[in-house]
C-alpha cells in the first residue's frame, strides 16, 4: 500500500505476472501503457465465454478475495479510479463469491458486472463495449478509450505476489473433452508436460482424438502430449469427432 504506481509495476515486472487469459502479455507493460494513457477504468475480464473453457470460474468461485485484492493492486500500478470485474451470467456462483469478497473488502471503487453469455464477449473489444458502451477503434487498444483489461487469473497471481511473494509459478488449466475420463479443473506448475495433467484426470478414452491447446473455436492443435503448460495455457481440449461436429 506504501509503494508508488511505479515501484508496483517493476515488482509486477520481476515476478513475471503475464496476461493468464491466453495472451500472456506482460502485465507491467500493459498497466505502465495504461498508466501513460490515463484509463480511468479498469475491467478484470471473468467472462469466458468459449465452451468447454472453465478455469476462470473455478477460480472466482474459489478465490473471490484473491481476484479482489488483486484488482486493487493493479488500481494502484495503473491509476484507474474504478474497477468493474465482467462475470457472464452463466456464472452465478462465481458471481456470488465475487460479491461476498467484495462486500468483505468494502471498497466502492470495484463492482461486478454480469453480461449475457455470448461468444465473443471475453475478446476485449466486445467487453469494453458490454462494459461501458465504448468502442475501441479497429486496430486500436482499450487505453484509448480510457480502459484497460485484464484476466481475472492475473489478478489472483498479482495478490498471491503481494500475500506470499510468489511470481508466477503456475496456474488453473482446465482439461476437458470426451476423450478425458475425468475432466476437471487442477492447478500445475509451469512447465509440466500435459502428459501428467491428462493422467491426473484418468487418462484417455481411447479411440480417436484431437489434443486441442485452448478452446474449440480458438486454440490451436497439438502434435503430442509432451508439450509444456505455459502461462497462457488455459485449457487441453482432449476432443472426440463428436466433440468437433
Amino acid at each position: 500500500r506504501s509503494l508508488s504506481g511505479e515501484a508496483l509495476l517493476e515488482r509486477l515486472a520481476t515476478a513475471g505476472i503475464a496476461g493468464l487469459g491466453g495472451a500472456a502479455f506482460p502485465t507491467a507493460v500493459k498497466l505502465g501503457l495504461a498508466r501513460s494513457a490515463g484509463v480511468d477504468l479498469l475491467v478484470l475480464n471473468g467472462a469466458e465465454c468459449e465452451p468447454w473453457i472453465c478455469c476462470d470460474d473455478a477460480l472466482m468461485r474459489e478465490r473471490a478475495a484473491d481476484v479482489v485484492l488483486g484488482a486493487q493492486v493493479m488500481l494502484a500500478a495503473c491509476g484507474a479510479d474504478r474497477c468493474a470485474i465482467a462475470v457472464e451470467d452463466d456464472k452465478p456462483q462465481a458471481v456470488a463469491a465475487l460479491a461476498e469478497a467484495l462486500a468483505a473488502a468494502a471498497d466502492a471503487r470495484l463492482g461486478v458486472i454480469s453480461l449475457p453469455a455470448v461468444f465473443p464477449l471475453g475478446a476485449e473489444g466486445p467487453l469494453v463495449t458490454a462494459v461501458t458502451g465504448r468502442e475501441v477503434p479497429h486496430d486500436g487498444l482499450p487505453p484509448q478509450v480510457g480502459v484497460v483489461c485484464q484476466n481475472v487469473g492475473t489478478a489472483a497471481s498479482v495478490a498471491r505476489l503481494v500475500q506470499d511473494g510468489l511470481p508466477v509459478v503456475s496456474r488453473i488449466v482446465t482439461v476437458t473433452g470426451s476423450g478425458v475420463r475425468s475432466p476437471a479443473n487442477v492447478e500445475v506448475r509451469l512447465g509440466t508436460p500435459i502428459t501428467e495433467l491428462i493422467a491426473a484426470c484418468g487418462g484417455t478414452t481411447g479411440g480417436d482424438r484431437r489434443l486441442i491447446a485452448g478452446g474449440s473455436l480458438t486454440g490451436r492443435a497439438l502434435d503430442d502430449d509432451a508439450a509444456p503448460v505455459t502461462k497462457g495455457l488455459n485449457c487441453v481440449l482432449v476432443a472426440t469427432p463428436g466433440d468437433l461436429s
